[in-house]
């Protein structure tokens, strides 16, 4: 996309740093700088700008550019760039090299801060090892896309688990030619057109009641890709991610309790229609309010479902800074509900005393895993089995009642 006058104005209000250098001519360290970019995450080189910002200009040439591509060229790989003139400067946008590391004649040369630095021959060998493990890494994804497998872990040891006649992609490598196809819609769940009882099995993540939710987050995002990209462009013509119809509990925006379960509901009906008879929902939650577990219990008994097992295992949380030694809950609780089937019968509890034998069987078996359970963790497990309880003893009046 083509730089323009307001994309300049920002890049020149921002100051050098680890992907925008000033340079008031092309001198000697240019050929330093385009591999620096390279070897990180890419960048831009202003031609015309000292390292105050202060607009110089240079004259736009043909031979000027034709001295860039050289430089580019001559490095080893070469380099892609792109020389665009705007106004009195010169923007070289320095494409991140596919084929790292890259050098020029004086060197190795990565970028760090607002400096380009060269590399040490250890920090050269690191970086070789680096981008090695990379590809290692590629690699061993790569296979397990062709033979995925389970890993079950007893007494500290690791066993591999293959899942015969499964792959992940469009095309099977080791059987006979066969294709499936991936469909992304991007819409909202409370309104997807899906036949009934297609679905194998439907596996999602939804919204924690009031938590902070990813698109809230990607607004520090989106308001920096506006500016670049454009407020015409029409993914960012509107001037924030937010949307009336997003399903949270967000007091601030008018939108409460009963919002996030009639649009929870509405979801978890479409969905329960669209699944083979006995086939599972499962979803995960975290919240340490039992206010924000009602929602779930309706949701799942308005689409006339059971929840037949709630199932808490550690999360992404663990390693979260935020709540590092808070005692918060790291522990997600994974619901499975169906329309029919069975669960064994020491799932189901009659009394305060059975949850309390499904809670302690559980810890057990955290711990048994090398987690160690805190009191934000207990509450979760707790509310998790209430509402598996719930929606179970509720069903089976609902039935002997009709």
């Amino acid at each position: 996309m083509a730089v323009k006058q307001a994309d300049l104005d920002i890049l020149l209000h921002e100051g050098e740093g680890s992907m925008l250098e000033y340079k008031e001519a092309l001198s000697s360290s240019f050929a330093r700088d385009v591999v620096g970019f390279a070897n990180s995450a890419g960048g831009k080189i202003l031609l015309g700008v000292r390292d105050d910002g202060t607009v110089v200009g240079v004259q736009d040439t043909n031979g000027l550019r034709a001295q860039v591509q050289d430089i580019a060229r001559n490095c080893d790989p070469p380099v892609r760039v792109l020389v665009e003139p705007v106004g009195k400067v010169l923007v070289v946008t320095v494409r991140e090299s596919e084929n790292k590391p890259v050098q020029c004649r004086e060197g190795f040369f990565w970028r760090q801060g607002a400096g380009t630095q060269k590399l040490s021959r250890d920090e050269i060998r690191d970086f070789f090892r680096t981008e090695g493990a990379i590809l290692q890494k590629y690699g061993r994804a790569k296979a397990y896309c062709y033979e995925p497998f389970e890993v079950s872990s007893f007494c500290n040891r690791k066993t591999l688990i293959p899942v015969p006649g499964e792959w992940i992609g469009e095309y099977c490598k080791t059987m006979s030619p066969k294709k499936r196809g991936v469909v992304l819609r991007c819409q909202s769940a409370t309104a997807a057109d899906l036949s009934p009882s297609s679905l194998d099995a439907v596996l999602t993540d939804p919204p924690y009641f009031g938590n902070v939710q990813y698109a809230e987050l990607m607004d520090f995002c989106y308001v920096w890709l506006r500016r670049l990209v454009g407020a015409d462009h029409a993914v960012f013509q509107q001037a924030s991610t937010r949307h009336h119809d997003e399903l949270t509990e967000n007091t601030s925006m008018g939108r409460g309790v009963a919002h996030f379960t009639e649009g929870l509901s509405a979801v978890f009906q479409r969905m329960a229609t669209a699944l083979k008879p006995g086939a599972p929902l499962a979803f995960t939650s975290h919240h340490n309010q039992i206010e924000a577990y009602y929602p779930l219990a309706v949701a799942i008994l308005d689409a006339s479902l059971t929840c037949s097992a709630s199932l808490p295992c550690p999360a992404e949380m663990g390693g979260s800074i935020h709540i590092n030694g808070t005692g918060s809950s790291v522990v997600d609780t994974v619901f499975v509900c169906r329309s029919t089937g069975s669960i064994p019968r020491s799932w189901i509890c009659e009394k305060p005393e059975d949850v309390a034998t499904l809670v302690r069987n559980d810890l057990v078996q955290l711990r048994d895993g090398g987690l160690k359970p805190t009191r934000g963790d207990i509450r979760c497990i707790v509310y998790g089995h209430l509402i598996q309880l719930a929606s179970s003893l509720f069903m089976e009046s609902s039935s002997a009642r009709f």
